[in-house]
């Protein structure tokens, strides 16, 4: 097991575990940082508070030393201790403590085998199995002077369509939140935010979005934002220049009522 996949399956417990170990590395262990790399062992002082914490002598499997094994609390020790003195010295000062056992050395040395790879013109073609193209009037998301924007709270597909919609009337284009996306009801190609595009534009129009911080760092710089969310506490209420706590099936049909009226 590796200190990854351990910590992978930590309880609440354990995590709390690690994270003294973590303060007490910081605290105690951190600043004399020097003097351990220098000498790569732990003085005195510093043994007996590891050994009243539980750290100094922990046991290991039976593979490596058969003295009853809690590989789980090894690997929080290690990652503990490595993440708050990460030298050489410390490692080998931790090595010694007993948390982590040192490598046998290999028996044999390992060699060297050459491979000879075929030419690339020996590869099979790519066949090519389907083509989507996707269809879109209006201005990419890019370039779009308005942007009307939909997440979670919009409820699904037919949401988006009032939203498509508003965004004609104001010759804008449509964005989406990952959570909309991941759900299925738009495609990728509208997301915004960190794993998505990054718009600037004049106005952002952005119905049931929550204001996630993943979705922030996409629209954040636009000119002028203007929020609809029935959530008075939604996190775009604190950037927003706008904020409107109400029911956007409400709001979005009357404005491009308005709009339609307004272009007779």
């Amino acid at each position: 097991m590796t200190v990854a996949s351990a910590l992978g399956r930590l309880t609440d417990d354990q995590r709390a575990i690690r994270d003294a170990v973590r303060t007490l590395a910081r605290e105690r262990v951190a600043p004399r940082a020097a003097e351990i790399d220098r000498s790569a062992e732990f003085p005195e002082d510093l043994r007996v508070l590891l050994a009243e914490q539980g750290i100094l002598g922990l046991p290991f499997p039976e593979r490596h030393g058969g003295l009853g094994a809690d590989l789980l609390t090894v690997c929080l020790s290690i990652e503990a201790l490595s993440a708050a003195c990460a030298t050489t010295g410390l490692i080998l000062a931790v090595q010694e403590l007993g948390a982590l056992p040192t490598p046998e050395p290999l028996a044999a040395p390992g060699s060297v085998e050459e491979r000879t790879l075929g030419e690339v013109g020996d590869l099979p073609p790519v066949r090519v199995v389907e083509r989507i193209v996707t269809e879109s009037s209006g201005p990419s998301i890019e370039e779009a002077r308005v942007i009307v924007a939909g997440g979670r709270g919009v409820g699904g597909p037919d949401g988006f369509a009032g939203l498509r919609e508003l965004a004609g009337l104001l010759g804008g284009a449509v964005g989406a939140t990952r959570a909309a996306v991941d759900a299925g009801w738009i495609a990728y190609a509208t997301q915004i935010g960190q794993t998505g595009k990054i718009v600037k534009p004049t106005v952002y129009l952005a119905f049931g979005v929550s204001g996630a911080i993943q979705h922030k760092v996409g629209m954040q710089t636009s000119e002028t934002i203007i929020a609809v969310n029935r959530d008075p506490d939604a996190p775009i209420g604190e950037f927003a220049d706008l904020f409107l706590v109400a029911d956007l099936a409400v709001v979005v049909p009357a404005l491009s009522a308005a709009l339609r009226a307004r272009a007779g």
